[in-house]
């Protein structure tokens, strides 16, 4: 009956839309007598479908449509190509065949005839893939000193990114310039490529802002700062000390021992220590990350899992999880007794790692504590329970079999009896 349909349809006049929906069809023959009518009618309204079709899986239709595509570039048509040309830019991400060059051919028609002038606007403009294509057409006529204050001007990253390669190409006055004007950008990412590039060009000049980049705010600067400068034999240990023992703000009180962490400098773990119980939580963190880059094991560290501060907390768990650093049931029991309602999930989150039945005795013994949090991870636990197969030790039956008046007095009905029912095949009887 479809194909009685598609042959009516065919061989009558037939509607855009109709034709549209024709080109989605699964057949690939049908897709492509489809395009050979939208090739005959040559109407832009077309584009949309004709772009979703020359990334078709097959490669005639695929063809077909790319050619169909090349035959409405025309001046009429222009604007049509200019509104999808986010849609066109997609293309290059496709990965059935290599769509590079009929994107630039479909950019160079969008902006052919477009004095150097409008393509500066264009970069300028609030249109993001037109101002990349408008920096990408003129990266061939402009001098790098140009494309380089255009890229500086920018707010899109892939324009951003172009920086390197043209500030590369400044020496002397031109570089210094850019390079003063841009080291305290609020965009770390600007400092960044200007700090590495100004390492190789006036590494005399980067050597008199040490004291700014050696305690920036981004990590990536910081790490290249100090390698640069312990190259150069300066006494960045001696600086960081000094800088600790200043009054200043919190956040550069914070970026000073991140540093000293992030230079290796363990010896000077005992310095840095009192700042786990510092009042302000960023300075409590960046303590706990250099600590922590000193020895994962450190117990005093291990403790910022149960900061007041949620944002220490979830930091601490982070990096416990990230490196899978053993914690023993134990530890975990005592955090349980005094955790942070805030640190509830994290630290049950942690607790999988002990194994099913351990994370169950935690929730169990916590139960009082907070029942409604830990009704929300009994249920959780009873969810995933055939997700990992492990049969519980002997001392931990006993464990259990043990908590059976918190089991009867604070579970409700539902729960009581889901959980008899997954206790009872390990012998478990509640």
């Amino acid at each position: 009956m479809l194909n009685r349909l598609k042959n009516i349809l065919f061989n009558k006049p037939i509607s855009n839309e109709n034709l549209i929906l024709l080109s989605e069809d699964l057949n690939g023959f049908e897709r492509e007598r489809a395009i050979k009518q939208m090739r005959e009618k040559r109407d832009i309204a077309f584009l949309d479908a004709l772009l979703i079709r020359a990334n078709d899986w097959v490669p005639q239709v695929r063809n077909l449509a790319q050619e169909v595509i090349r035959e409405l570039m025309v001046e009429p048509n222009k604007k049509a190509f200019t509104e999808n040309i986010e849609a066109i830019w997609q293309l290059k991400k496709k990965g059935r065949c290599d769509h590079s060059q009929l994107v630039k051919d479909i950019s160079n028609f969008v902006l052919q005839n477009v004095s150097q002038d409008e393509l500066i606007s264009k970069v300028k403009s609030g249109h993001r893939t037109l101002a990349r294509v408008a920096y990408e057409l003129l990266s061939h006529s402009l001098p790098a000193k140009d494309l380089v204050q255009l890229a500086l001007a920018s707010k899109d990253i892939l324009i951003i990114r172009n920086l390197g390669l043209y500030l590369n190409q400044l020496e002397g006055y031109e570089f210094e310039t850019v390079f003063k004007s841009t080291i305290d950008s609020p965009n770390a990412y600007l400092r960044c490529i200007v700090l590495q590039i100004g390492i190789k060009k006036i590494p005399d000049q980067v050597k008199t802002c040490c004291e700014d980049i050696l305690i920036d705010n981004s990590a990536d600067i910081r790490l290249v700062s100090i390698n640069f400068f312990k190259i150069h034999n300066f006494e960045i240990r001696k600086f960081y000390l000094d800088q600790l023992q200043k009054p200043s703000k919190t956040k550069i009180k914070a970026n000073t021992i991140l540093g000293i962490g992030q230079a290796g400098y363990a010896d000077c773990a005992d310095v840095i220590r009192p700042y786990l119980s510092n009042s302000f939580a960023t300075i409590r963190e960046a303590a706990f990350r250099a600590l922590y880059a000193f020895n994962p094991k450190d117990s005093d560290v291990r403790k910022s899992v149960l900061d007041k501060s949620p944002k220490v907390s979830k930091t601490a768990l982070f990096y416990i999880r990230k490196n899978e650093i053993k914690v023993s049931f134990e530890e975990l029991t005592q955090w349980f007794e005094v955790a942070p309602v805030h640190t509830i999930k994290g630290l049950l989150r942690l607790a999988r790692q002990s194994g099913k039945w351990s994370e169950l005795i935690l929730i169990l013994k916590s139960f009082r504590r907070d029942p409604e949090v830990y009704s929300l991870a009994l249920n959780d636990w009873l969810r995933v329970f055939n997700l990992h197969q492990q049969l519980p030790t002997s001392e931990e039956t006993t464990t259990l079999q043990g908590l059976r008046q918190v089991i009867l007095e604070d579970l409700n009905k539902d729960t009581l009896e889901l959980l008899r029912f997954t206790l009872k095949p390990f012998g478990i009887l509640v």
